[in-house]
């Protein structure tokens, strides 16, 4: 079963401070490489809010079928130096999975069938 994990995040105002080449160095050097890593098993898609809402800046939206990737994922962007330096804080993590309840209603059906 698919699951949806939406990062709602903001950058630190020194991240802003920073001129623009310094921090696509840092993301290529910190973010790119991680999300290249788990491509195989995740979808990891990033976008901009900060002209649409001020609780977060930007978000990330990342398509898993196994959480335990999605977790690993999160362990090492964790261990990264965007967030251990403070640069990047993630504020809220929502969660789903996809066609969740079709899936129960299958699986449970199926069960009580065999009983």
């Amino acid at each position: 079963m698919k699951s949806t994990a939406i990062l709602l995040t903001e950058f630190s105002r020194e991240w802003h401070a920073l001129d623009r080449s310094t921090r696509s160095e840092l993301e290529a050097r910190h973010l790119h490489p991680l999300v290249a890593k788990y491509a195989d098993r995740l979808t990891v898609r990033f976008l901009n809010s900060l002209g649409f809402d001020a609780r977060f800046s930007h978000m990330a939206i990342i398509e898993a079928a196994d959480l335990k990737d999605y977790y690993f994922f999160i362990e090492e962007l964790r261990d990264s130096r965007l967030l251990a330096d403070g640069h990047l804080v993630i504020n809220r993590i929502i969660l789903g999975y996809e066609d969740g309840y079709p899936q129960f209603d299958e699986e449970t059906a199926a069960k009580g069938a065999a009983a």
